[in-house]
């Protein structure tokens, strides 16, 4: 047993996105192995703090943040084609650009009195907090996702940038500040490690594993096809497109079918035809209980995509895009990928009125979860024994 402390910008309550979701998921991970887990929260977000006082108890701690001065201001027309023929002097900050160097001396004073074996800091532009263990604690880094030229991804896909993005020297130098380095995918993992020669093991998400599929719902009139997700600008672009798109295609064969959103990305999406907001809600399960199947049709983005791993771990049948699945073994057979508008849209509706194969959808989903959730576990246990690098 290693007595660790997880530094985290992310709050772990709720758990209303994607990354949240990530952070608890690997604290209960690591609680449930037998190690003494405290929680450092650093407030660049809101987070339910009574709530993480309750779960944590005297092992949560907590230290202001000032948001830095570093934005991406709108650019001009003119700004747009010089930033396409130029992006990376106007779109990649330096890597300590978002730290608070104010929250190294808590840091440090938590360090004196508790004397952690090892330290875990979520995302490589918080790396700097490891300055406040020296050795021989065990420092770590959470990557959640690539930012080295992140920015290209949004331009590519015809999107203002959106969030941190950094060089790939710099991300590099971030991930040497740690002894090994947690990759949420294997092909960021290869990045990582060739980049920055940190030791590296992928650690995807962890997730319940509990059957939320229900042939009652499956069966009733209207295909109810749910989506979950925060409102970050991946997921409010691919429901958008969803929307406008495929959704038409869906109602012109099926004009029952509706499209149920949940979560902060209702904020985001106004009501209309064939849409069924429910908002943020404290416990999906009603959700997915409801839904004949679950929809990820994200159109670009990095890291592993936790909602397609949380539709698996419930039982749900999906259908994703190619670029929803990234990271995830397709050979099980669990989900159905369709690439383009009309492929997605006559996956869907043929699925939704085969009832066989959406009930063996959802028993490939929760056997592929089982084995998901023991590989990520045994990869997590590498990083304490000193095997931090995969096979």
């Amino acid at each position: 047993m290693k007595k660790l402390l997880i530094v985290s910008p992310t709050p772990t309550h709720p758990q209303n996105a994607g990354s949240r979701a990530r952070v608890f998921a690997l604290a209960r991970a690591l609680q449930a192995t037998g190690h003494d887990v405290h929680f450092f929260f650093v407030r660049r977000e809101r987070g339910d703090e009574a709530a993480m006082q309750r779960w944590w108890g005297n092992r949560y701690h907590a230290a202001d943040y000032t948001e830095p001065p570093q934005r991406w201001a709108k650019p001009s027309m003119l700004g747009r084609v010089a930033a396409r023929l130029a992006p990376a002097w106007r779109y990649n900050l330096p890597l300590d650009a978002w730290f608070d160097e104010r929250v190294l001396p808590p840091l440090a004073a938590l360090q004196a009195a508790e004397r952690f074996d090892a330290v875990l800091v979520e995302y490589v532009f918080m790396s700097r907090a490891l300055e406040a263990f020296p050795d021989p604690v065990l420092r770590l880094i959470d990557t959640h996702d690539a930012f080295a030229d992140r920015f290209r991804t949004f331009l590519d896909s015809g999107r203002e940038p959106d969030w941190f993005s950094t060089s790939r020297d710099e991300e590099a130098r971030g991930l040497r500040r740690a002894h090994a380095v947690l990759a949420i995918q294997d092909g960021e993992r290869q990045v990582f490690e060739q980049a920055s020669g940190v030791p590296t093991v992928t650690v995807g998400h962890l997730v319940d594993e509990r059957c939320l599929y229900s042939e009652a719902a499956a069966s009733a009139d209207g295909a109810r096809l749910l989506f979950v997700g925060s409102g970050n600008p991946v997921n409010v672009a691919s429901v958008q497109h969803f929307i406008a798109k495929v959704l038409p295609r869906i109602r012109d064969r099926q004009p029952t079918a509706r499209v149920v959103l949940a979560g902060r990305i209702c904020q985001a999406v106004r009501p209309g035809p064939g849409l069924e907001l429910m908002g943020e809600l404290d416990d999906l399960a009603a959700a997915y209980r409801s839904a004949t199947l679950v929809v990820a049709p994200m159109q670009f983005g990095t890291g592993l995509n936790i909602k397609v791993i949380e539709a698996l771990g419930h039982g749900m049948p999906l259908v994703a895009t190619p670029n929803a699945v990234k990271g995830i073994d397709t050979s099980a057979r669990s989900f159905v990928v369709a690439e383009g508008d009309a492929a997605f849209a006559d996956a869907v509706c043929t699925l939704a009125l085969d009832a066989p194969e959406l009930a063996r959808l959802s028993a490939n989903a929760l056997r592929h979860a089982a084995v998901w959730n023991a590989q990520q576990l045994a990869a997590l246990q590498q990083v304490f024994v000193g095997q931090a690098v995969n096979a």
